[in-house]
C-alpha cells in the first residue's frame, strides 16, 4: 500500500524532527520511502512543511496536489493550508495547537474558528489530537508531536518496534524513555 503524508507546521515546531522519524520507522520497517522538508523562514514562525511517501513507486519525496493520504497538522492554521493536497476521504490528524500569526496578531486577520469543521467539510476524516495536554501531563510540552506520531503509527503499516526505534536514534539520549512513553499514549 503506498501511502503519501505531508506535514504542516510553523518554524520551532519540531516538524523536521517528526517527519525524520517517520522516515526512519518505515526505513526500519525495509520499505522504500523518501522524504524532504521545507523550512526557509522556519526560524521567524513562517510556515514549514515535510512530505513522505511509503512504498511508492516515484523516486520523488514531492506529493501533488489530490494525491496526499493523510496530513499530520502540527497547527491548525497550517493544516487548513495543504487540504487542496489531500485525497477524497483522506485522514487529517490535527494538533489542538494554534500559533497566531502576524496579521492575526496584528489584528488584521481573524484565526479560523472552526477548523476541524471545516476539514471534515472537505469529506475528510479527521482526528483531532490534544498533544500539548498528553505532552503537559507528561511534563514536556516539547512531547507534543511524539503523541501525534503514535496516533499518525496506527495508519502506517510500521510496527510499533519500528517507531520506537526510530524515536530513539532521533531524540536526545535522556529523552528517549518519555518519548516512548509519550508515542504509546499517542497510540491509544
Amino acid at each position: 500500500m503506498k501511502t503519501n503524508i505531508i506535514f504542516a507546521g510553523v518554524g520551532g515546531q519540531g516538524l523536521v524532527l517528526t517527519s525524520r522519524i517517520v522516515v526512519e520507522a518505515a526505513h526500519n520497517a525495509g520499505l522504500p520511502v523518501s522524504g524532504s522538508d521545507v523550512y526557509g523562514l522556519a526560524q521567524r514562525g513562517g510556515s514549514v512543511w515535510g512530505m513522505v511517501r511509503i512504498n511508492n513507486e516515484f523516486f520523488s519525496p514531492q506529493v501533488p496536489k489530490g494525491e496526499a493520504d493523510i496530513l499530520m497538522a502540527l497547527e491548525q492554521l497550517e493544516g487548513l493550508r495543504w487540504l487542496e493536497h489531500m485525497k477524497p476521504g483522506g485522514l487529517a490528524i490535527v494538533n489542538n495547537n494554534r500559533v497566531h500569526p502576524t496579521p492575526v496578531l496584528l489584528e488584521q486577520e481573524e484565526y479560523p474558528q472552526d477548523v476541524i469543521g471545516t476539514m471534515k467539510g472537505r469529506d475528510l476524516q479527521v482526528i483531532p489530537v490534544d498533544g500539548p495536554g498528553v505532552a503537559r501531563k507528561l511534563g514536556n510540552i516539547r512531547l507534543a508531536n511524539t503523541v501525534l506520531l503514535g496516533t499518525l503509527s496506527r495508519h502506517l503499516p510500521m510496527s510499533p518496534r519500528h517507531w520506537l526505534e526510530a524515536i530513539a536514534a532521533h531524540v536526545p539520549p535522556k529523552t528517549v524513555e518519555l518519548n516512548q512513553k509519550a508515542f504509546e499514549l499517542g497510540r491509544e
